[in-house]
């Protein structure tokens, strides 16, 4: 249930893709955190290049929840039944 078009573009335009967080402190007062560039592979296994950047896209938003889980908000059914 995870879009892969962030690792599709950034396959086919050769860009790395960053992945960064905001977290509320105190009232209206942020922090962003950029993480180190996820780098797309370029191999003969398209898919398996695509997968691989989207689990990692993944492992890094699951990381952010399980560190912070009163700022996750999610709208709709992420993960259905």
């Amino acid at each position: 249930m995870s879009s892969s078009a962030a690792a599709v573009l950034a396959r086919r335009f050769s860009c790395p893709l960053i992945f960064a967080s905001i977290r509320r402190t105190e009232g209206a007062h942020f922090i962003i955190e950029a993480e180190a560039p996820i780098y797309v592979a370029q191999t003969e296994d398209r898919n398996g290049d695509i997968l691989a950047a989207v689990m990692e896209i993944n492992r890094r938003l699951e990381n952010f929840i399980r560190a912070w889980p009163e700022q996750w908000l999610w709208l709709h059914r992420r993960w259905p039944e």
